[in-house]
């Protein structure tokens, strides 16, 4: 069934551990930095709140979601479409007219 503990190799030698991997050349670090350049241009500031809530997500649970990407790829892409668009203020609705 398993091992008794006389067959376990009980020496004093330390367990080999992993090389700690640069964050840098991840992929999670990397998208992590592409948010930070879109919000410090300040092009992004009416979508401030989902890129940095994608950005803590992504920096906690080191790893990026198909979600997210597509989420990024579509902020960065209504910022690119014709001035007219991203200048439209939405007024509201009153009551009584005007």
């Amino acid at each position: 069934m398993g091992k008794s503990l006389d067959d376990l190799p009980l020496d004093d030698q330390p367990l080999h551990r992993p090389m700690p991997v640069d964050a840098q050349h991840s992929e999670w670090y990397q998208f992590c930095q592409k948010i930070i350049e879109m919000l410090a241009g300040g092009e992004f500031d009416w979508a401030s709140g989902t890129l940095e809530g994608i950005h803590q997500s992504v920096e906690q649970y080191q790893s990026v979601t198909e979600g997210q990407r597509r989420a990024v790829r579509n902020i960065a892409a209504a910022r690119k479409r014709s001035d007219g668009w991203r200048k439209r203020r939405y007024e509201g609705f009153t009551r009584g007219g005007r």
